[in-house]
């Protein structure tokens, strides 16, 4: 019940600051859209040359109030956590306190916004009786106008943005709650995520079950956090507040995705004027466009000697995501990386609403002078303020969409009338990152690293190699990607330009060890793409009134095949990502090595373990010295050197107790975890009669691989 009012009140907080940044979201979408009278949200007739078509207000108001409100109550959250943490050292957890006084001060907040609203309204329906009825009648027939479902006499046909709405709450929902579920008091995760949910299970856990304050990762303590964590901090928040973790993780997780679907096919109707674009444009990014379905088809079909019976057996018990490109095998670029990074659909949509919020100074028409005041001050200053604030939630909430928000509002931001807001937006977004990172990880220098890097992940990275990996991996997306700047208006190439901006980042920087990680900036870069390739789609299928019986047909047949080629790869990876993931691997939630430790043992103390990642350990919320190598590794800290110190003391540390102790007392490990696993991968390397001999046996867990704890103090 806890966790529900946290999230119900970080809407509603979120919905009353929307409201003062944005106080007419009709008229927001008018600016962006351009001039002329608005045809309501469930008009009909698509003609580029008709009046803007705009969609409904709630596609906005509902993601924007959630965004903010989430965003704002979370680091709110967090920062009286953190401050809780240091006043009461023992017993009671900072969470507590933290979540009274961030829900009761919210709580405040609103209801102070509610009256000071209302009271103006208050005084004028009381001065108009007669005015209050029929504002009354208004907002009724305004209600009846935009409802979802039409009923007129008989049921008519739901609008395309209900059953998009709908569309995307159930895709949400399959993509996080199928791979992650509790069943039998155990933790069970698909075979394609498991993997990447170890250290977000350990980071939410640190909350919950821990003491994460100051906050460090749980797989490589000591050395701060370069890790976005607030989206999993608000997780465990959840989980502290009474929701069980794989509800309180998927639903974050399908709410995210919904958001984001909606910020982006309203951005995709007021751009392209097509109400289908509000479905087809968030729905081509998870089914990706590659030509990876035709190398694979082409591989059954050779395996199978030509036999149709065998390629589609072949296609319903494929377990591996498809593709030849270096990385495709992981689902680098498949619906797993939206379970797996449930945090990343967050940014994308913080990104969305920041550049819906700046939009009408690029489509201010004429656009002013250069040197002219319009030039580089907005008009309004109230939804530059709000996307300001945004950006400055954003750096550990997801950093590499701060990144993007950069590359794409700097570039829209060069086009546009007030560029002064763009700037002070901006220089917000990068100013929170410095003071975070330097607050968080000891300064910026630790969090990124970057350095040139041309092509990415091809394997030949000369001009024709990284066009022909593209072509390869990305199919006829990327070949129509220079084609979209000419279907639209010249404004439209702004934008069109600007999105592509995170795409040749991604092929030319790298901000981390492992360059694959840039793949997030691709996938931002076709997400805003998409929008002009379902226009494109749309336009092709309903062509002109005046357009001859041949050119139709010849229009729909393309854009039939077009929407074949684009999503075919993505539909399969659909099916794959259903059927890996019924395979599960599962950790027991009641573990007795958990509970032991979370009994027996200090929030905040370290353990040297083996190499942990998807295990029961981290459900008691402590840290592990050194857990799996990648995890760390991937986020810039130095694991080569520590797994060196982890081999050496548990070899014995050139048999001196007292340097063990010495190490050990340095960097906060309080106990040492052996077990069979670890017995049999380190063989002659694991001196474990040292140990026995000189350290206590704090507990023994003989049904869990003979596990040992030993207590180093």
């Amino acid at each position: 019940m806890a966790a529900l009012l946290f999230l119900v009140l970080a809407f509603w907080l979120g919905d009353r600051i929307r409201r003062r940044a944005v106080p007419d979201t009709r008229a927001l979408f008018a600016a962006i859209a351009g001039t002329g009278p608005a045809r309501p949200a469930d008009g009909t007739g698509d003609d580029a040359d008709a009046p803007p078509l705009l969609p409904p207000s709630w596609t906005f108001d509902l993601p924007a109030a959630l965004v903010t409100g989430v965003l704002v109550l979370a680091s709110a959250t967090y920062l009286a956590g953190y401050a809780f943490d240091a006043l009461v050292q023992e017993g009671l957890h900072p969470l507590l306190p933290a979540n009274a006084l961030v829900l009761g001060l919210a709580a405040a907040a609103i209801a102070i916004d509610v009256l000071v609203a209302s009271r103006p309204r208050r005084r004028a329906l009381r001065a108009d009786a007669a005015s209050r009825l029929s504002g009354l009648a208004a907002r009724v027939r305004a209600w009846a106008a935009a409802r979802p479902f039409r009923i007129s006499g008989a049921f008519r046909r739901p609008s395309v943005y209900a059953v998009s709405a709908a569309v995307f709450l159930a895709l949400g929902w399959f993509l996080m709650a199928s791979v992650l579920t509790v069943k039998d008091g155990r933790l069970s995760a698909g075979a394609t995520v498991f993997s990447d949910y170890a250290p977000h299970i350990a980071l939410i856990r640190s909350f919950s079950h821990g003491r994460n304050f100051p906050t460090e990762y749980p797989l490589f303590p000591g050395d701060g956090i370069r890790y976005h964590f607030l989206f999993l901090f608000l997780t465990g928040n959840l989980e502290f507040l009474g929701m069980r973790l794989d509800v309180a993780f998927n639903l974050l997780g399908a709410l995210g995705l919904v958001a984001f679907c909606l910020l982006l096919g309203a951005l995709a109707v007021l751009l392209v004027r097509r109400r289908s674009a509000f479905l087809v444009a968030p729905l081509l990014l998870f089914l990706r466009s590659s030509l990876a379905f035709a190398t694979f088809l082409g591989a059954l079909w050779r395996e199978s000697d030509g036999n149709l019976g065998g390629v589609i057996v072949g296609l319903l018990l494929n377990r591996g995501y498809i593709g030849e490109t270096p990385y495709e095998n992981w689902g680098l670029w498949t619906v797993n990386v939206y379970s797996n990074q449930r945090h990343l659909l967050w940014g994308a949509s913080v990104l969305v609403l920041a550049l819906l919020l700046l939009l009408p100074l690029w489509r201010r028409s004429p656009q002013p002078r250069l040197l002219s005041r319009d030039a580089w001050l907005p008009q309004d200053a109230r939804p530059v303020l709000l996307a300001g604030l945004l950006l400055v939630l954003l750096p550990y909430f997801h950093g590499s969409m701060l990144i993007g928000a950069c590359l794409v509002l700097g570039t829209v931001g060069l086009f546009s009338a007030g560029r002064l807001a763009f700037a002070a937006v901006l220089a917000a977004g990068a100013g929170s990152a410095v003071l975070q990172a330097a607050f968080f990880s000891g300064g910026a220098a630790s969090v990124a690293h970057p350095r040139i890097l041309l092509g990415f992940v091809a394997e030949d990275r000369t001009l024709a190699g990284v066009l022909a990996y593209c072509v390869l991996a990305f199919g006829v997306a990327f070949v129509l990607l220079p084609f979209l700047p000419l279907l639209g208006t010249r404004r439209q190439a702004v934008l069109w330009l600007a999105f592509l901006v995170p795409f040749v980042f991604a092929f030319t920087v790298s901000l981390t060890p492992d360059v694959a990680v840039n793949h997030k900036y691709i996938l931002l870069a076709f997400a805003l793409e998409n929008v002009f390739l379902a226009g494109l789609l749309a336009a092709l299928a309903r062509p002109p009134s005046d357009a001859g019986r041949l050119r139709r047909i010849l229009r729909k047949s393309l854009a039939v095949a077009l929407a074949v080629f684009l999503t075919a790869t993505g539909c399969i990876d659909l099916w794959t990502y259903f059927v890996a993931n019924r395979i599960r691997v599962s950790i027991p939630l009641d573990s007795p090595v958990a509970a032991w430790i979370e009994t027996h043992t200090d929030p905040d103390d370290v353990f040297l373990t083996p190499r942990y990642h998807y295990n029961a350990f981290f459900l008691a919320g402590r840290k592990a010295f050194l857990g799996w190598p990648y995890y760390a590794w991937s986020a810039g800290h130095g694991t080569g050197a520590r797994n060196d110190r982890v081999l050496w003391l548990y070899a014995g540390a050139g048999n001196s107790a007292d340097a063990f102790r010495a190490f050990c007392r340095e960097n906060g490990i309080a106990y040492a975890i052996v077990d069979d696993g670890w017995r049999r991968d380190l063989g002659e390397g694991l001196d474990e009669a040292f140990l026995a001999a000189n350290f206590r046996v704090a507990a023994t867990f003989p049904d869990d691989g003979n596990l040992t704890v030993y207590a180093i103090g």
